[in-house]
Order: structure tokens, then C-alpha cells, then sequence
């Protein structure tokens, strides 16, 4: 529906609907039996860039753009409504490469600078640095995947970052005594 001239295809997603094909001009539906392109997003249907890296669609059907120095953009496809987070709101880079989720209602975020884990209820972003472990503060296009157990692999410019999210969710608990040396109530002992 739109001129294919200069068009990179970036990531399929598949669903019911059909293959949602990610480019650097929008976002298309496919029908998977016949190959036509059922519909298409763009700026002009909404979207507030068309220059699309990575989808990942949660569990209530939100689909969560990854963009080329756009930032993070949720589109609620029930509302049909749109919401960019970008730098303004504590990304630490507009290029993201991939959107991938956990069980723990984080999303995972390689970017030009860091990775970042950003939490789908308070929209803040938690930013790795080489620093806190990860391969480099820079990532690639098409240097991502997530296995079916959930563990994440990130490529970087100095190797690459691998891990299972629920490893910064785990909580050790350690049993602690607890003694009472002295009891006051009222200046009485």
C-alpha cells in the first residue's frame, strides 16, 4: 500500500490476525493464507514514528514497539490509542533494538546506549551498564533472542549479554533470630 523503495523488513510477529511485518516505514498485516496485505500503520493512521525495529504483543494484546530513535511506543490496540516514552521519560536512548517480555511485567529494552528493563505499570526504566555486568553499553540491529524458557540473549559490541530475568526477581531469605534485650513501657522497665 505504500512505495517498497528503500523498505528493510525488521522482525515478523505472528498472531490470530495473521503476520505483522515490522519495517522501517510502519507496521503491515499480512493474511497468512492468501499473502495480501490486510492493513498497514503509519504515521498518518496514528503512529507517532514509522521507523520500526522490534514488536513484542503482551498477554491483554498491547503491541510494544521497538523504534529507531523513537523511543518505546504502546499501542493499545482495543483504544486504539499510542503512548511514546522516549528520553523525557527516563529512557536512556531513543534507538532501541528489540522489545522483549518476562513474567514479571518488565520489558527488556537493548538500546545505543545500555539495556534497559522498563516496567510496564509505572512506565519507569531500570538501565544496565557494563558497570552492572552486561557486555557493553551498546547493542546491535538483529543481535537479540528470547529461548522458550525465557532466557534473554543480547549481542553487543564486546560480546554478548545472557540471562533469565527471574534472576533479579529472586529474594533470599535468611532466618534471623530475633532476641529482645531490654522492654520499656511508660518509663517502666
Amino acid at each position: 500500500p505504500i512505495s517498497s523503495h528503500n523498505m528493510s523488513v525488521r522482525f515478523f510477529h505472528q498472531n490470530e490476525e495473521g503476520i505483522w511485518i515490522i519495517t522501517n516505514k510502519g507496521l503491515f498485516l499480512m493474511d497468512s493464507y492468501t499473502e495480501k496485505i490486510l492493513s498497514y500503520y503509519t504515521v498518518e493512521q496514528g503512529l507517532p514514528t514509522a521507523n520500526l525495529n522490534h514488536l513484542h504483543e503482551d498477554k491483554v494484546g498491547n503491541f510494544w514497539l521497538a523504534t529507531k530513535d523513537g523511543g518505546l511506543v504502546k499501542w493499545n490496540r482495543q483504544q486504539n490509542t499510542f503512548q511514546q516514552f522516549t528520553q523525557e521519560q527516563g529512557l536512556s536512548n531513543n534507538n532501541l533494538y528489540a522489545v522483549y517480555g518476562d513474567d514479571y511485567n518488565q520489558l527488556w529494552l537493548p538500546s545505543d546506549y545500555g539495556l534497559m528493563a522498563f516496567d510496564k505499570m509505572t512506565f519507569i526504566p531500570q538501565i544496565y551498564l557494563p558497570k552492572n555486568g552486561i557486555a557493553h553499553e551498546e547493542f546491535n540491529t538483529y543481535s537479540h533472542f528470547q529461548a522458550t524458557d525465557g532466557t534473554l540473549y543480547f549481542g553487543g559490541l564486546d560480546g554478548i549479554s545472557k540471562f533469565h530475568p527471574k534472576d533479579f526477581y529472586q529474594q533470599e531469605t535468611t532466618s534471623v533470630p530475633i532476641y529482645l534485650t531490654k522492654v520499656r513501657a511508660l518509663n517502666g522497665a
